[in-house]
């Protein structure tokens, strides 16, 4: 999990694609992997599929898959609502941010 962190600090995307995956094959109960497969460290705010909007739909599911993983990981609700935000579903996106206060404020 690291090695593909890191990748992403040297902006080296491809390559920390396939250390996520690689994490996914051996654990794939591994919450944060779906959720770094899905984002860049690089930019903190950007996606790796920011600009191929046909990657969208990508990167929506593996923050999904995070949150089945781990109900309660706040930073996959975040980066799913960015999405929704960035494809202009803002009823989906409130939505998903009630989700998360709910499971990570409210009832922690």
């Amino acid at each position: 999990m690291m090695i593909g962190n890191m990748l992403y600090k040297l902006n080296r995307p491809h390559e920390a694609i396939e250390m996520f995956e690689k994490t996914i094959n051996i654990n794939s109960s591994c919450a944060e992997a779906f959720n770094n497969k899905g984002i860049k460290n690089k930019s903190k705010i950007g996606y790796i599929y920011q600009h191929d909007l046909s990657k969208l739909e990508d990167a929506m599911m593996l923050f999904k898959m995070a949150i089945s993983i781990n109900s309660k990981y706040c930073e996959a609700y975040f980066n799913l609502g960015k999405i929704y935000i960035y494809s202009k579903e803002l009823c989906i996106c409130k939505k998903a941010i009630i989700r998360m206060l709910w499971k990570c404020l409210i009832r922690h």
